[in-house]
């Protein structure tokens, strides 16, 4: 048990050590990087080509705080060239940005697990729709004097087919 506990807890230790913080990319166009109003700095041109760094990504306004030179500020997405590396780092932060917005609409327990993407028995239409999206198709159906909703996903991110049965509104049944 203990040697266990030791190899855990080494492997979250450089899984932590790991972690990307930054990413040095290069521009597809010239662009602009602008720095926060209180640095007192103004707006300088990135010409195509040059080397930013990424510090940090806003899913809300698709964009990066990079440093440019001396300068740090904000920069369009569209202004970066895409790459696998850029791609995962970006991915990184929407899902950090994802998990805090739903743990903040569903508390911790269930805000994780719907980050996640898992569902649980008892969860609402709208708790779903968060953790999948909106369903492929919709049945529904009478039953027992109350109207029965089916939402069928094609592929799931598991990349099966899903099924989720709702009763006024919470999901009653799963099939994943």
């Amino acid at each position: 048990m203990k040697a266990l506990l030791t190899f855990a807890l080494l492997l979250l230790f450089c899984l932590s050590v790991n972690a990307q913080t930054s990413l040095t990319v290069a521009t597809n166009r010239v662009g602009e990087i602008v720095p926060s109003k209180i640095s007192g700095k103004h707006a300088v041109t990135i010409p195509a080509g040059d080397s930013v760094v990424l510090l940090s990504y806003s899913s809300k306004v698709q964009a990066w705080y990079a440093q440019y030179n001396d300068i740090t500020g904000e920069i369009a997405d569209s202004l970066i060239n895409q790459s696998p590396a850029y791609t995962a780092f970006k991915n990184t932060f929407i899902a950090r940005d994802h998990k805090t917005e739903m743990i903040s609409k569903y508390g911790p327990l269930n805000g994780a697990s719907i980050a996640n993407g898992i569902v649980k028995i008892g969860m609402t239409k709208v708790m779903v729709e968060d953790a999948y999206g909106k369903p492929d198709n919709i049945n529904r159906i009478w039953s027992g004097g109350a109207m029965q909703e089916q939402w069928v996903y094609e592929r799931l991110p598991n990349g099966k087919p899903g099924y989720f049965t709702f009763v006024n509104g919470k999901l009653i049944n799963r099939k994943d």
